[in-house]
């Protein structure tokens, strides 16, 4: 899209040593989220699913009640682990897109078709985790919206309209510049 086209342009007018600081950036956040993911327990790992979960059902349709916040804790349970199948696809992107932004020529077009192809070159392990969890989470969420009280519906309904016009100030700002 436009955005990528953007971030081309840049990377095409970056020192190597910006690229290289760059890379290096990628890489020490690499190692900060698998000291930061690798190192929970099988309870943490349950706990923070449970607690991200609510907070996003939270976010969007207000406070829970005690029935659904334990079909949350149950969903949570359901989730298989993805943190090192999902570090271990992050590692082989990063250091594919290193190749890539040594810039040989042709290099714009090969990192527009290593993005494209990402979906397609995910490992089948993470492929199976990542729809296992997706399963679980549309689960949850069709069971949650379809039991929400009156209020957890209007709390709905005015976060809704808040998105709308907050996609609406930006295409007009898009529009205007």
């Amino acid at each position: 899209g436009e955005g990528l086209a953007q971030l081309l342009d840049l990377g095409a007018c970056l020192s190597d040593e910006q690229i290289a600081a760059f890379l290096e950036a990628l890489w020490e956040q690499q190692r900060e989220f698998e000291e930061e993911y690798l190192e929970r327990s099988e309870a943490e790992f349950y706990e923070d699913n449970y607690d991200n979960t609510l907070d996003t059902f939270q976010d969007y349709i207000g406070k829970l009640s005690d029935v659904q916040r334990q079909w949350v804790r149950d969903s949570s349970r359901q989730l298989l682990r993805s943190d090192q199948v999902w570090l271990q696809e992050r590692a082989l992107w990063l250091t594919q897109l290193a190749v890539l932004l040594e810039r040989k020529p042709g290099w714009q077009q090969r990192v527009r078709a290593a993005i494209s192809a990402r979906d397609d070159t995910a490992s089948p392990d993470y492929q199976r985790i990542y729809e296992h969890n997706m399963d679980a989470i549309y689960q949850l969420t069709a069971q949650i919206l379809n039991a929400r009280s009156e209020r957890q519906s209007r709390y709905l309904k005015d976060k809704l309209t808040d998105i709308r016009q907050d996609l609406e100030a930006l295409i007009a700002q898009g529009k205007a510049a």
